[in-house]
């Protein structure tokens, strides 16, 4: 099944990550002919498996307010598959050496309200060098952007290897988000110039994707 297709608001998202890879320094903006994806829907886009039963990945599978974005212009691309319950991540193809992209609000005009959360807490699996890989709460930032936890998210965390068979948990700490405006609620990043590198038809799933307060209460997101 296609997802949906709308512009993007690519220049905010690519001179962001002129701050985090000097690989991007000759992207271009993005026009807004990048592709964003949602559940459920049709068009072109990234393909979905169960596409209807809500956001595969997330621990409350009943959120509406996210749409999944790709960044264009200079990036790779990446697909998406909307599992029952997890999602997919698939590197289709390297661009200008890195991909990047993630939950951004459905609503373009509002922000992802993250007030009371502190830590964000996933299972991950794949086959995909950890080093290259970036998975963080992005704010609007624009050329000075900033990701929390920061750009070696997952490395940082511990997570020197994946399995392709088993999950593992990743905890990080984003508790500077709370008091921020955030525009990506789960921001993905691969980079050929962080110490590691990456290929088309890597991959990586991820599932129980959680944002908790600083007792580990889960906390719903909402939109603001």
């Amino acid at each position: 099944m296609k997802k949906s297709v709308r512009g993007l608001l690519g220049l905010l998202f690519v001179s962001a990550m002129f701050c985090f890879s000097g690989c991007l320094a000759d992207a271009v903006p993005d026009d807004g002919s990048g592709f964003i994806n949602k559940p459920g829907t049709s068009g072109n886009g990234a393909s979905g498996g169960t596409g209807g039963t809500g956001w595969g990945l997330c621990k409350n599978h009943s959120y509406d307010i996210f749409d999944i974005q790709v960044w264009g212009d200079g990036a790779g691309t990446f697909d998406y598959e909307n599992k029952a319950d997890s999602g997919k991540f698939i590197v289709l193809s390297k661009g200008g050496g890195w991909v990047g992209g993630g939950l951004i609000a459905a609503d373009s005009t509002k922000y992802i309200d993250f007030s009371g959360v502190s830590k964000m807490k996933f299972e991950i699996r794949g086959r995909i060098d950890t080093k290259a890989l970036c998975l963080a709460v992005q704010n609007n930032g624009g050329a000075s952007a900033t990701m929390y936890p920061g750009k070696k998210s997952i490395a940082s965390a511990g997570v020197t290897s994946l399995s392709e068979t088993d999950w593992k948990t990743v905890e990080m700490n984003v508790s500077g988000a709370s008091k921020d405006n955030i525009i990506n609620a789960f921001c993905l990043i691969v980079a050929g110039d962080w110490g590691g590198s990456f290929s088309a038809n890597d991959w990586f799933e991820i599932r129980n994707l959680d944002y908790e307060d600083a007792e580990g209460k889960s906390v719903i997101l909402k939109l603001k």
